[in-house]
């Protein structure tokens, strides 16, 4: 007998899916393949489980919830989360390219100024003069 149901509220929408009374214990997340830290550290805040709600979902940010979003979110509401998800790595990835661009950018400069400073400086050293 399963503890939870999930129902469809409205297909037009792309099957948004509700949980009505998911109860949530320590051998319902065993069942489920969840990782063994993760159960104990769910187990040790709610021994007797837990029924999803807002505020223990809020409660339960110290998880790592991941997994169960998959597990639970609708196909079309976890596909979103990944397409979303894969668009803020892809912008990362390029300002990341972006930053290190400027960086090399800079430290040319910063190193040719270097070498320019230095040459003053053995000339001086090698004509009997004091750098300025």
């Amino acid at each position: 007998m399963k503890l939870y149901k999930l129902t469809d509220e409205n297909d037009q929408t792309g099957g948004i899916m509700s949980i009505e009374s998911l109860l949530i214990t320590k051998e319902w997340l065993y069942s489920h393949d969840a990782c063994t830290d993760q159960v104990d550290i769910f187990a040790e805040h709610w021994p007797d489980g837990v029924i999803v709600t807002p505020e223990s979902l809020r409660e339960a940010s110290k998880l790592d919830l991941g997994w169960l979003a998959y597990k639970l979110l609708p196909h079309p509401l976890f596909l979103e989360h990944e397409r979303q998800k894969e668009l803020i790595l892809a912008e990362y990835v390029r300002d990341r390219r972006l930053i290190l661009a400027e960086y090399k950018r800079q430290e040319a400069l910063l190193w040719a100024e270097h070498k320019r400073q230095k040459a003053e400086v053995l000339i001086g050293l090698l004509c009997g003069q004091e750098a300025s």
